[in-house]
This record gives C-alpha cells, sequence and structure tokens, in this order.
C-alpha cells in the first residue's frame, strides 16, 4: 500500500467530485520507496465536463484548452517515455481502457472514474500516442497546494500536524478505506520520532519529490532501451562491414589453374570459415551484452509497475508482447524476478484487536436486508446474487457474514471452527461487470463490510467464498434419518425431518419477515428440482394452503412436504433430494450450505435490493477477483520466463494467487505451496499443475488460515514445465 494511494483517499474524501478508486503504480526499490507509488491526482481533470455520448476528438487541436498546452517538449518526452513503459513502440494504440489508465499513471496523472468515462467511451476503439500527449496536456499531476488542502481538512488545529489516529480513522471510515494494516505500514516509514503525529507539510513534500522519481526513472528506462538497441544495431552493422570487407579481399585474389588453383581454394575457404567464426563470435558478444542488460544482478535498480485497475490480459486486444519484441528476445526486466522459494507470513487473525470502523450515526441511514446462501453444484460454488438500485449519489456501508441456522446443526460444529468463520466476501459491480469495490475489512467474528460512495445507479451484488472453509463433503455418513413414520393409516413427518424443514424455510426467507413469498418459493424451487414455479402451481399452492398476505407460513411450508410424502405413500426419495439440493447430509446435518446475511445501509436514499440469480460467480466474479489481485498484491516475474508473472495478494484472512499470462502461448506450470504452515487452500491438494492460456490470466489458488488461533505462513514455489 502506498503513501500515494492515502493521499489520493483522502483528495477523494474531500473533493466534491465522486471519489475514484486510485491505484498505486510505480514502485522503487529503496529504503523508504517500496511504500511511495506514483503520485497524480484528478482534481483537474473532473474540473471540465465533456459529452460522453461520442468520443471526443483530438484531430483538432482546438477542441481543446489552448491555454492547457506546455511551451515546450518536455512533457511530450515524459509521456514517450510513459508509452513506452506499457508498449513496445509509439506506434501502438491505447486498445483498452485499462491500458489508458495505466499509461496516465505512468505519466503522473490518475484522472477519475468520470473523466475517464469522457476519454473512453463506449464508441473508443483506440487512443493514439499524440492523442495520448494532448490527453496529459489537459490534465495535470498534483500540486503541492492540492494535496496541502486535502490535509488541511482533517488538521483540526491548523498547526501543520495530523494525530495518527485521526488519520487512521478518517482514513479507514471514508471514501475508498484503507485497512489499519495498511495505514501503519506508511506511519511506521515516516513517523521517524515516534511523536505519533505527521507533518503534513514535509509529507506533500517528499510525495511530490517520489513523483519527480519516477517519472525520472521512466526517462531513464526508455533511454536504456534506447541505447541497448543503438548497441545492437552498431555491433551488427561492423559484423556486417568485416564480413564484406574480407569478401572483397578474397574477390580481389587472381585466378590459378591447377594445383595452385587448389590450394588457393582452400585457402580461400580457410579464409571464409575464420570470418565466420569472427561473425559468430561478434554476434555472441552482441547477445553477450543484451542478455547482461536483462540479468538479475541489475535487478537492485529495477523499478517494479502495477496498476490496481488492470483487468486481467485480454485474448483481443491487449497488447503487452508484440510478435517482433518476441522474436527480438528477452526485454529489460520491469518487474522483480520471483525467488526460488518465497515466505509471506501473518500472525494469529485471533489475537488481533479486529473491529469494522462503523460509520457515525449508522442508526439514522436507511437498512436494506437480505439474507443468501452459498451452496454447492456439481462441485462448483453457486450462490443468490443481487440488484441493487442506487436513486441518489450516497455514501453505503454494506456487511456480509455467515449465520446459524440452528445451533449445533451447521457447518460451525466445534469451538475451533467458530474462531475460523467461513469466509463470506462481497464484490461490488456495475451493469457492465466492471468491479467498483469489495468487501477487504473483517472482523476478528467473520464479519466482512465495505464503505464506499456510489454514484446514482444499477449496480450487481455477488457475494464469493474461497472455497478454503466451505468444502463439499468427503464421505457420506454410514447412518440415515428416518424422515417418515407410520401412524395408523397415515404416513407423518418425522421431529428431525420437520426441524430440517423449518431451516430450510429459515433459509429461502431472504427478506427475513417469516413468510416465503412466491419469489423465494421460486428460487427454492429452482434449487431443488431446476424449474421455476409456474402460474398453474402456485394457484395449487394459494388453493391447497392458508396464506398470509399471499405469502407462505412456516406451518404451510411444512404442510406441502407432509402432502408429497402422503402422495409417496411413505417413500423417501424424493424427500432426500430436497433435503440433498438444500445441503444436508443423511443425518440431517447442514454441511454443503453456508447461509449468510447482508445488511446494506445507505446514507440518502434507500437502496432497492432485489434477487437476479442463484448461480456461479462466473466470469464476472474471476475477473473481479483477478483485478483485486493484481491492483492490490505483489508482483513477481516466474524465473526463467519473460511474459509470465505470479500476482500474489495477501491480508490478514487469506491469501490469493493469479498467473498472468502475456506470451502468445500456452505455459504449464507447477505451484507447490505444501510447505506453507498452518493452511488450508481450495483445492485438494497445496501441489497444483496449472496451464494458464495465452495473453489471460487465471486464479491459480486461495489459501486460508487453518485455525485462526495460530500464525500461518504461506511458501510457494512455481516451476515451468513446458
Amino acid at each position: 500500500m502506498s503513501l500515494w494511494y492515502m493521499t489520493q483517499m483522502l483528495k477523494a474524501m474531500f473533493s466534491t467530485t465522486t471519489p475514484t478508486k486510485t491505484v498505486p503504480q510505480i514502485t522503487l526499490r529503496k529504503r523508504l520507496q517500496p511504500k511511495v507509488a506514483a503520485i497524480s491526482t484528478s482534481s483537474n481533470m473532473t474540473s471540465r465536463s465533456r459529452p460522453t455520448s461520442a468520443r471526443p476528438s483530438f484531430s483538432k487541436r482546438s477542441s481543446l484548452d489552448q491555454s492547457s498546452y506546455q511551451s515546450n517538449d518536455n512533457l511530450e518526452y515524459e509521456c514517450k517515455a510513459a508509452y513506452l513503459v506499457v508498449f513496445d513502440s509509439m506506434e501502438e494504440n491505447i486498445e483498452t481502457r485499462e491500458q489508458l489508465i495505466q499509461v496516465l499513471q505512468q505519466a503522473g496523472r490518475n484522472p477519475t472514474k468520470k473523466c475517464l468515462r469522457q476519454y473512453w467511451t463506449n464508441d473508443t476503439d483506440s487512443i493514439s500516442f499524440s492523442e495520448f500527449v494532448d490527453i496529459c496536456r489537459k490534465v495535470k499531476p498534483t500540486t503541492e497546494d492540492e494535496l496541502l488542502q486535502a490535509f488541511k481538512k482533517i488538521d483540526i488545529n491548523g498547526d501543520g500536524y495530523i494525530d495518527n489516529s485521526e488519520l487512521k480513522k478518517v482514513l479507514t471510515t471514508r471514501g475508498d478505506r484503507m485497512t489499519t494494516q495498511e495505514i501503519q505500514e506508511i506511519i511506521d516509514e515516516v513517523d521517524e520520532n515516534k511523536d505519533g503525529k505527521l507533518d503534513y507539510k514535509e509529507f506533500s513534500k517528499m510525495m511530490l519529490n517520489t513523483q519527480e522519481q519516477c517519472k525520472k526513472l521512466a526517462v531513464e528506462y526508455m533511454e536504456k532501451k534506447t541505447k541497448k538497441k543503438q548497441v545492437t544495431r552498431t555491433s551488427n552493422n561492423n559484423t556486417e562491414e568485416d564480413h564484406g570487407d574480407k569478401a572483397k579481399k578474397e574477390n580481389r585474389e587472381p585466378v590459378r589453374k591447377g594445383k595452385d588453383q587448389e590450394k588457393d581454394v582452400g585457402k580461400a575457404s580457410d579464409k571464409q570459415t575464420g570470418s565466420k567464426k569472427e561473425v559468430e563470435k561478434k554476434e555472441g558478444k552482441a547477445t553477450e551484452l543484451s542478455e547482461d542488460d536483462d540479468s538479475d544482478e541489475d535487478d537492485s535498480d529495477d523499478i517494479v509497475f502495477g496498476s490496481c485497475h488492470t483487468n486481467h490480459v485480454s485474448n483481443k486486444k491487449d497488447k503487452f508482447g508484440s510478435q517482433s519484441s518476441l522474436k527480438s528476445g528477452p526485454a529489460p526486466s520491469l518487474t522483480r524476478t520471483s525467488p526460488k522459494v518465497k515466505e509471506r507470513s501473518k500472525s494469529p487473525v485471533a489475537g488481533k484487536d479486529l473491529k469494522l470502523p462503523k460509520p457515525k450515526r449508522l442508526k439514522d441511514w436507511n437498512l436494506t436486508h437480505s439474507k443468501g446462501c452459498f451452496y454447492f453444484d456439481d462441485d462448483k460454488i453457486i450462490s443468490h446474487q443481487y440488484e441493487m438500485r442506487i436513486l441518489n449519489d450516497t455514501s453505503v456501508w454494506i456487511t456480509v457474514e455467515p449465520i446459524t441456522i440452528r445451533p449445533g446443526n451447521d457447518l460451525v460444529s466445534t469451538q475451533e471452527e467458530k474462531r475460523s468463520p467461513v469466509d463470506t466476501m462481497l464484490f461490488i459491480l456495475r451493469s457492465d461487470d466492471t468491479l467498483v469495490s469489495f468487501t477487504e475489512q473483517r472482523d476478528v467474528k467473520g464479519k466482512y463490510a465495505i464503505r464506499c460512495d456510489l454514484e446514482k445507479g444499477v449496480y450487481k451484488l455477488i457475494p464469493f467464498t474461497t472455497g478454503c472453509r466451505f468444502k463439499p463433503r468427503m464421505s457420506e455418513p454410514t447412518s440415515e434419518t428416518k424422515l417418515v413414520k407410520k401412524s395408523d393409516d397415515s404416513y407423518v413427518l418425522t421431529k428431525a425431518f420437520k426441524e430440517a424443514l423449518t431451516d430450510i424455510f429459515e433459509m429461502c426467507d431472504l427478506d427475513g419477515n417469516g413468510y416465503l413469498n412466491r419469489s423465494e418459493f421460486n428460487y427454492f424451487n429452482l434449487r431443488t428440482s431446476g424449474e421455476e414455479v409456474t402460474d398453474k402451481e402456485w394457484e395449487v399452492v394459494e388453493s391447497t394452503m392458508d396464506l398470509k398476505n399471499g405469502e407462505i407460513t412456516r406451518q404451510g411450508f411444512v404442510k406441502l412436504n407432509q402432502m408429497e410424502a402422503e402422495d409417496n405413500e411413505g417413500d423417501t426419495e424424493e424427500l432426500w433430494v430436497t433435503l440433498m439440493s438444500m445441503g444436508f447430509n443423511k443425518t440431517l446435518k447442514l454441511d454443503e450450505a453456508c447461509p449468510f446475511v447482508m445488511d446494506i445501509y445507505s446514507e440518502t436514499c434507500v437502496a432497492k435490493l432485489k434477487v437476479i440469480d442463484l448461480e456461479v460467480g462466473g466470469k464476472a466474479l474471476d475477473d473481479a477477483v483477478i483485478d483485486v489481485t493484481k491492483g492490490k498484491g505483489e508482483v513477481a516475474k516466474v524465473r526463467n520466463m519473460r511474459d509470465l508473472f505470479l500476482h500474489t495478494y495477501m491480508d490478514d484472512f487469506r491469501a490469493c494467487m493469479v498467473l498472468e499470462n502475456k506470451s502468445h502461448h500456452n505455459v504449464k506450470l507447477s505451484i507447490d505451496s505444501s510447505k506453507s504452515e498452518n493452511c488450508t487452500p481450495n483445492t485438494d491438494r497445496l501441489e497444483l499443475t496449472i496451464t494458464v492460456p495465452s495473453r489471460s490470466s487465471m486464479i491459480a489458488q486461495h489459501l486460508m488460515p487453518t485455525k485462526e488461533t495460530k500464525a500461518w505462513l504461506v511458501r510457494t514455489q512455481e516451476n515451468v514445465i513446458k
């Protein structure tokens, strides 16, 4: 987490514009710099509006504010350096919104989402380098005054210092929040005298200085790359000249006959062979020089480039490695090469004071409540998914946590498992599946939360669990609980079965009002039979059962299953299908379902929520997890691979690894986490063999502490197979 990131959130909190999700971008490998990324802000960009109905024209200079142009070539030179960090040449176009974000950040800018939508609309196909320069002329980097104004908002007594506790409070409760641990890491770096205060004037100067250093390093990288090409070109030219001179010399030899001719032919052959060896020798030196430039020994001065908004590599348009660059061999490394074995450790979760920073006056906010559930379906995890409609721009506070339907009869069966709850997170997406935010904070009991500012609009809410603790049962119980017994001439449900049906009713009562409406009953039917409730079937329900306000009561739901038992004359096969579909085993223990509850507090309006599906998260959820891992995690180049990267995101509760293959070929590799300590994976084993398709990213593995009362250590090693 960077100091730059913190500054962006401060500006977003106290800005009149919509806060942006900002992205740490360039990390220097020095004492302080690993925590400092390229600093940029968005205030200037949001101050000018542009219609979003069509892509803005960059062909005419008059379409931009003339006063925004710089009078020298320095800007274009810096833009060129930033561009060549992302692309192989300036001839390549920016072809995705994510690439535009990345190059703008390399140039020291950090545009808001609102501004990005002005420059990258639905009609935009690509942006050229010259158009990119025009954008940079319009979008100004952060000034010291802007930073100071942001800090002054929380400088209560105006003495030029901010109390660390107040800073933590603001950054964990407002805007695009940070975790307490992330803030503490930053404070530890800058609070050298440990007086509990931050001199934000010096801090601002340091951050702006870091921005200039990052620009300078980008320029140095470009110049180094250019110099390397010139050395290679000169070497090749010298080789050709040397070869040509020797050929001319041979052609000037007189032609002889007989034995003399044969001798001279032999000599000529020897000369030519010598010439070839000399060529090979010189070519070898050129290659050696190129490889030396790329060696790991030079890695200490490398720059790490990353972006929180960089999506997984598209198979369609992204150009993170052109054909020409692949043919020409390895390029200078922009990312550290991963060590043979990587270790990351965390202290016990249970020993930490983990509390969620609730907004003030939360009781005055509008509350929308819903339950949901994770199930297994063909070894895949499915869950309820939601649509949330926000009628006005507002701040929201969303929590999600696993719940116990009936104590002693669910996944939480032991005291140790109570201390290590199932992870139930939530991702907020726009209607086009772009990531907005996710529940990153968690308390010690397992409740996840997110506070963010949302614009008016429609959003998707997709619950997520890693699968590290919510797993399919390993084997079926040897015994079976009776569901039906015969009493006189009729069949009645057993007490154990009635209790299980009551549990199912509670799981299906998503709005928690004590009744099942048609929509809730429909999702129950979809889960147990795969079919929706037709109008005729609902009419049967209405005619045979006592409803309250058109909704099914608990007694009515149990009666419905009683009727099914009587119709089947005591045969329980279909009843077991219902129970197994809802996550119960043969002893009627709920071990393959994880109910959860979600509370949405909105400050200025009521959030309209409805269930839209019961299915796997699919590509949208995978993309969101990949975006978060690549944006917030560490990136390392897989050893001996030019275009294969391992992204690792690890917080106090979980770790996620994402593989990114930028090459034009599939890559098969193994990831071995078997030497990890106190870790449970989402997979069956800690040793995996994975094939990563060309120009794509994929989730490799999730890990969580097996016991949260103990420290946990993630130790991984990857090995390319082919």
